[in-house]
């Protein structure tokens, strides 16, 4: 009897683990790079769906900061109606841009403000790219920063970086600009 029911008990964990695996997806990750940065007090982390994208294919980029401390913190934003995680990509020919939610203001009022995360608790920024025709073959380089502290001036501020190369192909633009 004690053999047919740990064989039963197996059954049932190895037939519960394969359900939760189809209906959430939890065997197959949607990123497919992580990348992270432990800084004053905070936890960084940044996902992204891919590395190499064609026209018409569009990246997914998750950026969270979590207070890993015991006490609240302080962060910075630039201008009233910024993020408090800012995400830009910058192209090969040394231009660059922001990457913006469906939520973020066309226009910002260039005032320093000053924000604060309680111990524990997650900041989570969420944007896409979508890749054009017009998008020339090349490395792309996308960046997530995050200003932990108070901060008047940017030279002052402390800056919580994370980066990652993509790479665009098959791009009917192919002449440098």
């Amino acid at each position: 009897m004690g053999r047919y029911l740990k064989a039963l008990t197996i059954f049932f964990l190895i037939t519960a683990l394969g359900c939760c695996a189809f209906i959430t997806g939890c065997n197959e990750s949607q990123w497919d790079k992580t990348h992270s940065n432990t800084d004053h007090g905070f936890e960084m982390q940044m996902m992204i769906d891919g590395t190499q994208l064609r026209p018409g294919e569009t990246l997914t980029l998750r950026v969270t900061v979590r207070n890993i401390s015991d006490s609240e913190k302080e962060y910075t934003m630039w201008n009233i109606g910024d993020p408090a995680i800012y995400t830009e990509i910058d192209t090969p020919f040394g231009d660059s841009f922001d990457l913006k939610s469906p939520g973020d203001p066309d226009v910002v009022q260039p005032a320093v403000t000053h924000e604060t995360i309680q111990a524990g608790e997650t900041i989570e920024r969420e944007v896409t790219w979508r890749v054009s025709e017009n998008d020339p073959n090349g490395t792309y380089i996308v960046n997530a920063r995050f200003f932990p502290g108070r901060y008047t001036d940017t030279a002052d501020s402390q800056t919580m970086l994370l980066s990652q190369d993509i790479e665009v192909i098959d791009s009917l633009e192919i002449v440098e600009r």
